[in-house]
């Protein structure tokens, strides 16, 4: 059973590392003012890169080019980073690494600043894990100010310096005369995008983000049926109870959330589902039986790697919590040995197309009887699921 597992995977495995074609449309612009049209390795990139990944055709070896030679890079006409050379205040946002003051501690660096929207006003994102900055240019837009928001701790309070409010203000008030659209501003992603383009008017404003990936939230209900094995065993007297591989079969739901970067292929997820087993066995001279019916609750990450827009194949990986329902048990003689809860992980690989999807999964054993001391035991399952998304 375990090598036919493996076959699928393996199976799996291959099919996918055939699967990417990431290059797309783009060009860079290198320092000397040349523009390159070329295809460029798009990676939907979270954090601001330093370097990126271009092809001149599709048939030659990819080429890496960087911060140091290129001055601005553009792919599918949806991300577009130039290069800076500004001050930079890099404050936490942790709240276990907040500063004790106010004022903010400037550096100059050299950065790659990702265009979210492009006009008169042109607004830009730096992105390094947990920490994003904004920026702006106008005029020629040779230079870019960082829109300063610094939260730090006085006394065990979390203070705020929003100078970035006063800093818009500053910029706007020509054509937005409301003060109090710049006091309840955000310092977020969409409330900046949206004042920059009230502010360029839509004959003069590009907003890049209407094709940058976003977050997304799918809900899906599953079915499925495989084979579960159950082994048990008194570790004492070697006494041991082997059940045969059982038909299960499970029902239930899935809740993913798409994030919002590396072109839409990592997602977390929540998978519910019940699922029933009960299987007797002997060993000549005794008899016994099992009953398990549980409520398991995956949660986990998944990675797609798209054939087309609408067909992918992904694998997945998750940590399982397993709830008994009802009186789940196994019996042998006048010997009852209750079965609690307990959890496991899991692994999977499939296909999905339009709101369709099939998966391979392999559940690894999870112990039935920790209770007990000096009994053990093993009981896996491997099977086929169907999803449908609805939403």
């Amino acid at each position: 059973m375990k090598k036919l597992i493996m076959l699928l995977f393996t199976v799996s495995i291959a099919a996918i590392a055939t699967a990417q074609n990431t290059y797309q449309p783009g060009y860079y612009i290198t320092n000397s003012g040349n523009r390159i049209d070329c295809l460029i390795l798009n990676i939907a990139w979270k954090n601001s890169p330093i370097e990126f990944q271009f092809k001149m055709s599709e048939n030659e070896q990819p080429v890496t080019a960087d911060i140091k030679t290129v001055k601005e890079f553009s792919v599918d006409n949806a991300y577009k980073f130039k290069r800076f050379t500004t001050k930079m205040e890099r404050s936490a946002s942790d709240v276990n690494k907040l500063d004790r003051e106010a004022q903010a501690q400037w550096k100059e660096e050299t950065i790659f600043l990702n265009v979210l929207v492009e006009g008169n006003a042109t607004l830009y994102k730096y992105e390094d894990g947990n920490m994003i900055k904004y920026f702006f240019s106008t005029g020629n837009h040779e230079t870019a100010e960082q829109l300063l928001h610094k939260e730090y701790v006085v006394n065990g309070v979390i203070m705020k310096n929003s100078t970035y409010k006063q800093q818009l203000y500053n910029l706007m008030k020509d054509k937005i005369t409301s003060t109090n659209t710049f006091e309840r501003l955000q310092y977020k992603k969409t409330p900046l995008v949206d004042l920059f383009v009230e502010y360029n008017g839509d004959a003069n404003s590009k907003n890049l983000t209407a094709k940058q990936n976003k977050g997304s939230v799918n809900l899906k209900v599953k079915a499925g049926a495989g084979l579960a094995m159950l082994t048990t065993e008194n570790v004492v007297n070697n006494y041991a109870m082997d059940f045969d591989s059982k038909v299960v079969f499970r029902i239930g739901a899935e809740v993913e959330y798409i994030l919002p970067f590396n072109n839409n292929k990592w997602s977390l997820f929540i998978d519910p589902y019940y699922s029933t087993y009960s299987a007797d066995g002997n060993n000549g001279a005794t008899s016994y039986s099992a009953e398990y019916n549980s409520v398991s609750l995956p949660v986990g990450a998944r990675h797609y790697f798209y054939i087309t827009n609408d067909s992918k194949i992904f694998v997945n990986a998750m940590i399982s919590f397993d709830f008994v329902v009802g009186d789940a048990a196994i019996k042998y003689n006048l010997n009852k040995l209750d079965i609690e809860k307990t959890s496991h992980f899991a692994a999977g690989a499939g296909y999905a197309t339009g709101n369709l999807s099939a998966e391979i999964r392999y559940d690894f054993s999870r112990g039935l009887l920790n209770r007990y001391q000096f009994w053990a035991s093993e009981y896996e399952s491997f099977g086929l699921i169907l999803g449908y998304k609805f939403l």
